[in-house]
Protein backbone atom coordinates (compact mmCIF):
# COMPACT_ATOMS: atom_id res chain seq x y z
CA UNK A 1 0.00 0.00 0.00
CA UNK A 2 1.28 3.25 -1.53
CA UNK A 3 2.13 5.56 2.19
CA UNK A 4 1.31 9.41 1.64
CA UNK A 5 3.86 11.22 3.48
CA UNK A 6 2.50 13.63 6.44
CA UNK A 7 2.35 17.07 5.82
CA UNK A 8 4.48 19.51 7.69
CA UNK A 9 2.20 21.08 10.31
CA UNK A 10 2.01 24.79 9.72
CA UNK A 11 3.44 26.79 13.12
CA UNK A 12 0.75 28.29 15.31
CA UNK A 13 -0.59 31.91 14.20
CA UNK A 14 0.50 33.27 17.48
CA UNK A 15 4.64 32.52 16.96
CA UNK A 16 4.26 34.90 14.25
CA UNK A 17 2.65 37.91 16.28
CA UNK A 18 4.92 39.29 18.69
CA UNK A 19 2.93 37.64 21.62
CA UNK A 20 6.80 37.00 23.32
CA UNK A 21 7.05 41.01 23.22
CA UNK A 22 3.57 41.72 24.39
CA UNK A 23 4.02 39.06 27.38
CA UNK A 24 7.08 40.96 28.70
CA UNK A 25 5.91 44.56 28.33
CA UNK A 26 2.58 43.40 29.91
CA UNK A 27 4.68 42.15 33.12
CA UNK A 28 6.78 45.41 32.89
CA UNK A 29 3.49 47.56 33.04
CA UNK A 30 2.26 45.94 35.67
CA UNK A 31 5.25 46.34 37.80
CA UNK A 32 5.72 49.77 37.04
CA UNK A 33 1.49 50.46 37.73
CA UNK A 34 2.24 48.39 41.31
CA UNK A 35 5.23 50.11 42.39
CA UNK A 36 4.62 53.99 41.79
CA UNK A 37 1.57 55.83 42.61
CA UNK A 38 -0.82 57.39 40.05
CA UNK A 39 0.31 61.07 41.43
CA UNK A 40 4.42 60.54 40.71
CA UNK A 41 3.44 60.70 37.08
CA UNK A 42 3.20 64.02 34.99
CA UNK A 43 -0.41 65.70 34.46
CA UNK A 44 -1.69 63.89 37.34
CA UNK A 45 -2.62 66.91 39.23
CA UNK A 46 -4.10 68.92 35.81
CA UNK A 47 -6.03 66.14 35.54
CA UNK A 48 -7.15 66.44 38.97
CA UNK A 49 -7.81 70.17 38.15
CA UNK A 50 -9.97 69.11 35.37
CA UNK A 51 -12.16 66.91 37.55
CA UNK A 52 -12.58 69.94 39.82
CA UNK A 53 -13.96 71.66 37.22
CA UNK A 54 -16.33 69.73 36.01
CA UNK A 55 -17.81 68.55 39.03
CA UNK A 56 -17.40 72.24 40.39
CA UNK A 57 -17.60 74.54 37.40
CA UNK A 58 -18.38 73.35 33.66
CA UNK A 59 -21.18 70.40 34.17
CA UNK A 60 -22.34 68.33 31.42
CA UNK A 61 -22.75 71.57 29.42
CA UNK A 62 -18.70 71.38 29.00
CA UNK A 63 -18.69 68.10 26.93
CA UNK A 64 -19.43 69.49 23.36
CA UNK A 65 -15.68 69.36 23.01
CA UNK A 66 -13.90 65.79 23.88
CA UNK A 67 -16.91 64.31 25.43
CA UNK A 68 -15.52 60.49 25.05
CA UNK A 69 -12.88 61.91 27.76
CA UNK A 70 -14.97 63.97 30.23
CA UNK A 71 -17.46 61.21 31.00
CA UNK A 72 -15.38 59.47 32.86
CA UNK A 73 -13.88 61.47 34.50
CA UNK A 74 -17.07 63.64 35.47
CA UNK A 75 -18.62 60.47 37.26
CA UNK A 76 -15.98 59.17 39.07
CA UNK A 77 -15.92 62.80 40.25
CA UNK A 78 -19.31 62.67 41.31
CA UNK A 79 -18.72 59.61 43.11
CA UNK A 80 -15.08 60.14 44.76
CA UNK A 81 -13.33 63.32 45.39
CA UNK A 82 -11.14 64.86 43.35
CA UNK A 83 -7.72 62.93 43.92
CA UNK A 84 -9.09 59.42 44.77
CA UNK A 85 -11.04 59.72 41.33
CA UNK A 86 -8.31 60.24 38.71
CA UNK A 87 -6.20 57.63 41.24
CA UNK A 88 -8.70 55.14 40.24
CA UNK A 89 -8.85 56.68 36.73
CA UNK A 90 -4.86 56.20 35.98
CA UNK A 91 -5.41 52.40 36.73
CA UNK A 92 -8.20 51.90 34.81
CA UNK A 93 -6.03 53.52 32.13
CA UNK A 94 -3.49 51.12 32.14
CA UNK A 95 -5.81 48.46 32.18
CA UNK A 96 -7.22 49.60 29.03
CA UNK A 97 -4.24 50.47 27.39
CA UNK A 98 -2.66 47.21 27.76
CA UNK A 99 -6.00 45.25 26.32
CA UNK A 100 -6.60 47.92 23.31
CA UNK A 101 -2.76 47.97 22.64
CA UNK A 102 -2.21 43.98 22.36
CA UNK A 103 -5.09 43.83 20.26
CA UNK A 104 -3.82 46.55 17.73
CA UNK A 105 -0.22 45.02 17.81
CA UNK A 106 -1.62 41.41 17.51
CA UNK A 107 -3.60 42.06 14.46
CA UNK A 108 -0.01 41.43 11.97
CA UNK A 109 3.34 40.48 12.39
CA UNK A 110 5.64 43.40 13.58
CA UNK A 111 9.02 43.71 13.14
CA UNK A 112 10.96 43.91 16.71
CA UNK A 113 12.97 47.29 15.72
CA UNK A 114 9.74 49.01 15.51
CA UNK A 115 8.25 47.77 18.55
CA UNK A 116 11.62 48.44 20.90
CA UNK A 117 11.36 52.32 19.68
CA UNK A 118 7.16 52.46 20.73
CA UNK A 119 8.05 50.51 23.95
CA UNK A 120 10.21 53.19 24.80
CA UNK A 121 9.37 56.51 23.07
CA UNK A 122 5.56 56.18 23.86
CA UNK A 123 3.88 53.17 26.00
CA UNK A 124 5.32 54.99 29.05
CA UNK A 125 2.95 58.23 28.58
CA UNK A 126 0.20 56.18 27.08
CA UNK A 127 0.07 53.62 30.28
CA UNK A 128 0.71 56.27 32.78
CA UNK A 129 -0.28 59.89 31.69
CA UNK A 130 -2.31 60.78 28.67
CA UNK A 131 -5.70 59.54 30.39
CA UNK A 132 -7.95 61.51 27.86
CA UNK A 133 -5.63 60.77 24.52
CA UNK A 134 -4.50 57.43 25.09
CA UNK A 135 -7.61 55.98 23.29
CA UNK A 136 -7.33 58.89 20.65
CA UNK A 137 -3.72 57.65 19.93
CA UNK A 138 -4.37 54.38 19.66
CA UNK A 139 -7.70 54.54 17.33
CA UNK A 140 -5.87 57.23 14.90
CA UNK A 141 -3.03 54.37 14.71
CA UNK A 142 -5.30 51.90 13.47
CA UNK A 143 -7.37 54.40 11.31
CA UNK A 144 -4.07 54.98 9.59
CA UNK A 145 -3.48 51.61 9.46
CA UNK A 146 -6.64 50.42 8.03
CA UNK A 147 -6.14 53.02 5.40
CA UNK A 148 -2.96 51.69 4.29
CA UNK A 149 -4.12 47.90 3.96
CA UNK A 150 -7.27 48.49 2.17
CA UNK A 151 -7.18 52.08 0.46
CA UNK A 152 -10.56 53.03 1.72
CA UNK A 153 -10.40 56.61 3.65
CA UNK A 154 -14.15 56.47 4.66
CA UNK A 155 -13.79 54.61 7.53
CA UNK A 156 -10.89 55.96 8.71
CA UNK A 157 -12.30 59.19 8.78
CA UNK A 158 -15.06 57.92 11.11
CA UNK A 159 -12.58 56.67 13.23
CA UNK A 160 -10.61 59.67 13.29
CA UNK A 161 -14.01 61.64 14.51
CA UNK A 162 -14.37 58.92 17.03
CA UNK A 163 -10.94 59.61 18.75
CA UNK A 164 -11.44 63.38 18.29
CA UNK A 165 -14.68 62.63 20.77
CA UNK A 166 -11.31 61.55 23.17
CA UNK A 167 -9.08 64.15 22.15
CA UNK A 168 -9.75 67.22 19.70
CA UNK A 169 -6.32 66.99 18.22
CA UNK A 170 -7.15 63.85 16.45
CA UNK A 171 -8.63 65.72 13.76
CA UNK A 172 -4.90 66.68 12.76
CA UNK A 173 -4.63 63.16 11.12
CA UNK A 174 -7.31 63.69 8.31
CA UNK A 175 -5.58 66.07 6.39
CA UNK A 176 -2.65 63.93 5.76
CA UNK A 177 -5.43 60.46 5.36
CA UNK A 178 -6.97 62.98 2.64
CA UNK A 179 -4.34 63.91 0.74
CA UNK A 180 -2.77 60.34 0.88
CA UNK A 181 -5.88 59.40 -0.52
CA UNK A 182 -6.56 61.90 -3.15
CA UNK A 183 -3.52 61.41 -4.82
CA UNK A 184 -3.93 57.08 -4.58
CA UNK A 185 -7.57 57.40 -5.93
CA UNK A 186 -8.22 55.39 -8.99
CA UNK A 187 -6.87 57.25 -12.13
CA UNK A 188 -4.41 59.56 -10.35
CA UNK A 189 -1.58 57.55 -8.66
CA UNK A 190 1.62 59.45 -8.75
CA UNK A 191 4.17 57.61 -10.80
CA UNK A 192 6.90 59.32 -9.15
CA UNK A 193 6.37 57.97 -5.71
CA UNK A 194 6.54 54.53 -7.00
CA UNK A 195 9.83 55.05 -8.47
CA UNK A 196 13.55 54.86 -8.30
CA UNK A 197 14.49 58.06 -5.95
CA UNK A 198 12.42 58.09 -3.19
CA UNK A 199 15.68 58.91 -0.98
CA UNK A 200 16.43 61.85 -2.88
CA UNK A 201 12.15 63.15 -2.59
CA UNK A 202 12.49 62.52 0.91
CA UNK A 203 15.53 64.74 1.23
CA UNK A 204 13.97 67.47 -0.50
CA UNK A 205 11.36 67.00 1.73
CA UNK A 206 13.34 67.36 4.76
CA UNK A 207 15.42 70.35 3.48
CA UNK A 208 12.12 71.84 2.73
CA UNK A 209 10.85 70.98 6.17
CA UNK A 210 13.32 72.01 8.57
CA UNK A 211 13.25 75.59 6.58
CA UNK A 212 9.84 76.04 8.21
CA UNK A 213 10.72 74.43 11.83
CA UNK A 214 13.76 76.66 12.27
CA UNK A 215 13.99 79.17 10.04
CA UNK A 216 10.27 80.43 11.32
CA UNK A 217 9.96 79.77 14.46
CA UNK A 218 7.11 82.39 15.75
CA UNK A 219 5.56 83.15 12.28
CA UNK A 220 2.90 80.04 11.83
CA UNK A 221 2.28 80.42 15.58
CA UNK A 222 1.80 84.20 15.75
CA UNK A 223 -0.64 84.24 12.13
CA UNK A 224 -2.79 81.41 13.63
CA UNK A 225 -3.48 82.34 17.00
CA UNK A 226 -4.57 85.54 15.04
CA UNK A 227 -7.20 83.65 13.58
CA UNK A 228 -8.48 81.47 15.97
CA UNK A 229 -9.73 83.47 18.89
CA UNK A 230 -8.43 82.60 22.64
CA UNK A 231 -11.67 82.24 24.14
CA UNK A 232 -13.01 79.85 21.28
CA UNK A 233 -13.92 76.15 21.86
CA UNK A 234 -10.96 75.40 20.59
CA UNK A 235 -8.76 78.42 22.03
CA UNK A 236 -6.91 76.34 24.72
CA UNK A 237 -5.00 74.35 21.78
CA UNK A 238 -4.00 77.66 19.88
CA UNK A 239 -3.24 78.99 23.08
CA UNK A 240 -0.07 77.12 22.93
CA UNK A 241 0.46 78.73 19.12
CA UNK A 242 1.83 81.67 20.44
CA UNK A 243 4.82 83.74 20.12
CA UNK A 244 5.57 83.10 24.25
CA UNK A 245 6.62 78.94 22.81
CA UNK A 246 10.28 79.10 22.39
CA UNK A 247 11.96 76.26 20.56
CA UNK A 248 14.87 74.92 22.49
CA UNK A 249 17.17 72.26 22.01
CA UNK A 250 14.73 69.87 23.51
CA UNK A 251 12.45 70.57 20.80
CA UNK A 252 15.10 70.59 18.24
CA UNK A 253 16.26 67.38 19.29
CA UNK A 254 12.91 65.54 18.83
CA UNK A 255 12.06 67.13 15.72
CA UNK A 256 15.74 65.34 13.52
CA UNK A 257 14.73 62.22 15.47
CA UNK A 258 11.11 62.31 14.20
CA UNK A 259 12.73 63.24 11.06
CA UNK A 260 14.85 60.40 10.51
CA UNK A 261 12.12 57.99 11.64
CA UNK A 262 10.00 59.50 8.54
CA UNK A 263 12.74 59.23 6.13
CA UNK A 264 13.20 55.91 7.15
CA UNK A 265 9.35 54.83 6.46
CA UNK A 266 9.12 57.27 3.60
CA UNK A 267 12.38 55.53 2.28
CA UNK A 268 11.39 51.36 2.68
CA UNK A 269 7.48 52.32 2.59
CA UNK A 270 5.36 49.62 0.80
CA UNK A 271 2.84 51.92 -1.24
CA UNK A 272 2.32 55.52 -2.58
CA UNK A 273 -0.31 55.61 0.52
CA UNK A 274 2.60 55.17 2.82
CA UNK A 275 4.74 57.45 1.01
CA UNK A 276 2.27 60.27 0.52
CA UNK A 277 0.78 60.31 4.04
CA UNK A 278 4.41 60.21 5.23
CA UNK A 279 4.98 63.38 3.27
CA UNK A 280 1.82 64.96 4.22
CA UNK A 281 1.98 64.30 8.01
CA UNK A 282 5.94 65.74 8.00
CA UNK A 283 5.26 68.42 6.58
CA UNK A 284 1.87 69.07 8.69
CA UNK A 285 4.66 68.18 11.60
CA UNK A 286 7.05 70.74 10.52
CA UNK A 287 4.25 73.65 11.10
CA UNK A 288 3.02 72.74 14.36
CA UNK A 289 6.74 71.90 15.56
CA UNK A 290 7.14 75.70 15.72
CA UNK A 291 4.96 74.89 19.52
CA UNK A 292 6.77 72.20 21.48
CA UNK A 293 3.61 71.56 23.01
CA UNK A 294 1.04 70.82 20.23
CA UNK A 295 3.94 69.13 17.92
CA UNK A 296 4.58 66.37 20.72
CA UNK A 297 1.15 65.73 20.86
CA UNK A 298 0.70 65.25 17.11
CA UNK A 299 4.13 63.63 16.66
CA UNK A 300 2.40 60.54 18.16
CA UNK A 301 -0.80 60.24 15.91
CA UNK A 302 2.03 59.06 13.19
CA UNK A 303 5.24 58.15 14.20
CA UNK A 304 3.01 55.29 16.37
CA UNK A 305 1.52 53.88 12.95
CA UNK A 306 5.25 54.05 11.54
CA UNK A 307 6.70 51.90 14.43
CA UNK A 308 3.75 49.35 13.99
CA UNK A 309 4.32 48.92 10.32
CA UNK A 310 8.58 49.32 10.16
CA UNK A 311 9.68 47.32 7.39
CA UNK A 312 11.84 44.30 8.95
CA UNK A 313 15.38 45.30 9.17
CA UNK A 314 18.30 42.16 9.50
CA UNK A 315 20.38 41.61 11.66
CA UNK A 316 23.63 39.51 11.58
CA UNK A 317 23.88 38.88 15.20
CA UNK A 318 21.83 35.39 15.09
CA UNK A 319 18.14 35.09 16.72
CA UNK A 320 19.21 34.90 20.06
CA UNK A 321 21.72 38.00 20.30
CA UNK A 322 19.40 39.93 18.83
CA UNK A 323 16.55 39.21 20.65
CA UNK A 324 18.86 39.63 23.54
CA UNK A 325 19.77 42.80 22.00
CA UNK A 326 16.33 44.54 21.32
CA UNK A 327 15.00 43.42 25.03
CA UNK A 328 18.61 45.51 26.44
CA UNK A 329 17.37 48.38 24.12
CA UNK A 330 13.46 48.33 25.03
CA UNK A 331 14.05 48.06 28.43
CA UNK A 332 16.39 51.09 28.76
CA UNK A 333 14.37 53.01 26.41
CA UNK A 334 11.64 52.44 28.49
CA UNK A 335 13.25 53.15 31.90
CA UNK A 336 14.51 56.47 30.73
CA UNK A 337 10.63 57.23 29.89
CA UNK A 338 9.54 56.07 33.10
CA UNK A 339 12.13 58.29 34.73
CA UNK A 340 10.95 61.44 32.26
CA UNK A 341 7.38 61.65 33.07
CA UNK A 342 7.69 60.92 36.87
CA UNK A 343 8.40 63.51 39.75
CA UNK A 344 10.47 61.21 41.60
CA UNK A 345 14.14 63.13 40.46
Amino acid sequence: MTQIAAMPRALPARQDRNYWFMYFLGCVLLVVRLLFPPEVFADFDNYVGIADQLRYHDGIGSFILEPASKLPIYLMGMVLPSFDAITVLSYINTFVFMVCFFVLVGRKKRDTLGMVLLAGMYVPVMAFVVLRAMPAYLIAAYAVERFWDRGEVRPSLWLCMVAAAFHFSAVLVVPPLLVAYYYTRRGARPEGLRAAHPLRDASLLGVASLGLAFVFPSLFGTLLSNIIPVDSIIGKYAEYLTTSNSVGLAHRVYYLGILALSLLFYYRARSARQRLFVAASLMLFSLLSLSPVVAYRYSLYFTIAFMLNMPPVRFTLGRAYTLMLALLMGWGFFALGVWQITHLT
